[in-house]
């Protein structure tokens, strides 16, 4: 028992350990990155306006096909009451 928690911990503070590194690594990594110029930034800036549109637009739509769903649900418990 107690070396299968010995395990456990071990097991715990060498999984901590890698993560750790790993962050390190992917801090260095950002580091050596050259840096954006700012037509860069304004190229991304508009990638993700237009990614923004898009989704608007999507939502957009599915509001009105939801609003078309309603509209047919409604409709269809209005006729089966009046079956009843």
């Amino acid at each position: 028992m107690v070396k299968s928690r010995k395990i456990r911990v071990f097991t715990r503070f060498k999984k901590k350990k890698n993560e750790e590194e790993k962050v390190e690594i992917e801090m260095e990594t950002q580091q050596r990155q050259p840096l954006k110029t700012v037509e860069d930034l304004h190229q991304e800036v508009d990638e993700v306006t237009q990614v923004m549109h898009q989704n608007l637009v999507k939502i957009r739509d599915r509001e009105g096909k939801l609003d078309t769903l309603v509209d047919k649900s409604e409709r269809l418990e209005e006729g089966v009451f009046l079956t009843c």
